[in-house]
């Protein structure tokens, strides 16, 4: 947990907030309040109220946009090293008197740096001149909470899940926003703050039977006016705040979406069932063969699930992308233009595909069929959210292939089984990922056997179970 403070500049209904710098390793591009981590770690049982956030928010406040709100104000174009260096203690004091607590919100587990972040909001007389540093701050702008949420629900920009539910609240008179943005502070992860990256749509991470590096599976919500949609309830035991997120679902229709067949998609299938008996789940036929459930069912491989926002149509394309598996599928938000994308894309490093049903072939085709939609962003079912989808594919892609061209080399150089190509082509990658690296190769000799380009030794049959000692070779031209 990395705590860190944030300062809300608040003055006649508007609010002062900065874009962070593009090479930020945390959100970057995003719109924020000022702010960042503490130098020291606060004494443990903390509230977040405490003097050590308060410094820390102030600093931030001055080093990212040159603000001290003294009164009158001080606004500095270039900084000393630390704000102490321009007002003394008393001032400072001042400053910290005047400080309203909002509480503390948690950034959600898609890794391991989670933000546990303080709020502090802070009347100022009138508009001060924000002075962006240029590196951790490129634009600051005073705005009304609701020219912000505007702006991100139509996607013109990117804001961070805690600051969309502030602003939310920043909406409401500011004594009922603070009560309720306190009240907050009790909840758990994914109801504390919506989760939510793209308007009406929730990413929650929920502990699953998954494999390395993950350990959750992102419950996807869209959230309409009568119908809630959920795709791949996946969790396990550990899931503690699972039960809290199913009671935010108070819509007369409950749909649920499969994008495959893995148990980390579909564990958590018999608690729906017996929660929502009467709810609705899609999913593909070779999905559907392999689950067990009472729920009613409907097979799909396209369509669209008709939803409604605010009065207005809201279409939820359902998209084919093999590849992780065979039937495996998406969803293609059109109105926030927002993939799901289950398997095909994780947060981190790259795709694992099954060596049972997967095909590279069919995955490339599927990233293909992606960077051809266009999406703004793509939600995976295990890590963050992809804020650059072309950057991701196209590397995915790039990387597939130069995966199959070292298998090849591997296989000139002698290496005639999947154990010894991973051993020789992943011998940079921690041994504990080995076994998942040879599902990838694995599929990769299937495709060149496919192309005519690679055999096997003998006259074995290849399968999944003894696909790790069969031997290869090249097919001489």
């Amino acid at each position: 947990m990395i705590p860190s403070a944030s300062i809300i500049l608040w003055t006649k209904g508007k609010i002062l907030m900065m874009k962070r710098g593009g090479k930020m390793s945390f959100f970057p591009n995003s719109w924020v309040f000022p702010g960042g981590k503490l130098e020291k770690e606060p004494i443990q049982g903390y509230k977040g109220d405490e003097i050590v956030f308060k410094e820390r928010g102030l600093q931030e406040l001055y080093e990212e946009v040159g603000i001290i709100p003294t009164e009158p104000p001080i606004i500095h174009e270039t900084r000393e090293e630390s704000v102490n260096h321009v007002i003394d203690a008393d001032t400072k004091q001042e400053i910290f008197k005047r400080m309203k607590f909002m509480g503390r919100r948690q950034t959600p587990p898609f890794s391991s740096r989670i933000y546990d972040a303080a709020y502090f909001l802070l009347n100022v007389k009138e508009e001060i001149e924000p002075r962006p540093d240029g590196i951790e701050a490129t634009e600051a702008q005073w705005v009304t909470p609701e020219q912000m949420l505007e702006k991100w629900k139509k996607g013109q920009i990117i804001v961070p899940p805690p600051i969309v539910r502030l602003l939310k609240l920043l909406t409401l008179p500011i004594e009922k926003a603070i009560q309720e943005s306190l009240k907050d502070m009790n909840k758990p992860i994914g109801v504390q703050t919506p989760i939510e990256f793209a308007d009406g749509v929730e990413l929650v991470p929920l502990s699953a039977n998954t494999a390395k590096p993950f350990k959750h599976t992102n419950l996807t919500l869209f959230r309409g006016d009568k119908k809630t949609l959920i795709v791949d309830p996946g969790w396990n035991s550990e899931a503690t705040n699972s039960d809290a997120i199913l009671d935010t679902i108070k819509t007369e229709e409950l749909l649920v979406f499969l994008t495959h067949h893995h148990k980390d998609h579909v564990n958590a299938l018999d608690i729906i069932e017996k929660r929502f008996p009467h709810a609705l789940l899609y999913a593909h036929p070779f999905t559907l063969e392999r689950i067990e459930t009472g729920l009613k069912s409907q097979k799909v491989e396209k369509g669209t699930i008709d939803l409604e926002k605010d009065g207005e149509k809201w279409p939820i394309r359902i998209i084919g992308l093999p590849g992780h598996t065979k039937g495996h599928m998406g969803l293609h938000d059109e109105r926030n233009n927002v993939v799901i994308a289950g398997d095909h894309v994780v947060g981190r490093g790259t795709a694992l595909l099954d060596p049972r049903s997967g095909s590279v072939a069919d995955y490339l085709k599927s990233i293909e069929f992606l960077l051809k939609l266009k999406p703004r962003l793509i939600f995976p079912a295990h890590g963050p959210v992809i804020f650059k989808p072309e950057k991701t594919l196209n590397y995915y892609y790039k990387h597939r292939m130069e995966r199959e061209q070292q298998i090849i080399e591997s296989l000139q150089n002698g290496n005639d089984t999947v154990h010894k190509i991973v051993r020789d082509i992943y011998r940079d990658v921690s041994q504990a990922l080995w076994r998942y690296a040879g599902f990838n190769v694995f599929l990769h000799l299937k495709k060149l056997m496919e192309e005519g380009k690679v055999k096997i030794k003998g006259d074995k049959e290849i399968s999944e179970e003894n696909y790790e000692i069969i031997k290869f070779q090249l097919v001489q031209s």
